[in-house]
């Protein structure tokens, strides 16, 4: 969708917001022009904002799904107390079959075509939340409505 005042703009959801924070440089770019044009600074947090609210909403989605016993969402878990420390964002193949209800082969087979960004920690593939979330996404995508 094209818009804005100052020609033509461009609006992007959250998601990729976060995809551009993490893998495109934004945050470099943030600070690396920050204080010399005004409208860009303001325009480059407002993608970092909505990149920390992608973030959010998947690390309680993922929370969420972890927490339960068979791995399916079962209502939003709220600690009593905030977290001291924020948990890895980095999961293993079975923590993300559990969230994509799909067998821990199923997840490694999308590693090894390259579907979904994975790193080696040893022997032990760990996936990042945000890889997750986009790889789910981009499945829905593909389904046949």
């Amino acid at each position: 969708m094209l818009i804005g005042d100052r020609g033509p703009g461009v609006v992007l959801d959250a998601r990729t917001c976060a995809v551009l924070e993490a893998y495109a440089g934004v945050r470099h770019l943030r600070t690396l022009h920050r204080g010399q044009d005004p409208h860009l600074d303001r325009q480059l947090a407002e993608i970092k904002h909505a990149a920390d609210l992608w973030q959010t909403h998947v690390d309680r989605a993922t929370r969420n799904h972890l927490g339960s016993a068979d791995g399916s969402a079962s209502g939003p878990t709220v600690d009593a107390a905030p977290e001291p420390d924020r948990p890895s964002p980095w999961l293993t193949t079975s923590q993300v079959a559990v969230l994509l209800r799909v067998e821990p082969r199923t997840v490694v087979k999308a590693i090894d075509r390259g579907s979904l960004p994975a790193r080696k920690a040893g022997r032990q593939w760990q996936i990042h939340t945000d890889d997750v979330e986009h790889y789910r996404q981009a499945r829905r995508e593909r389904q046949p409505r």
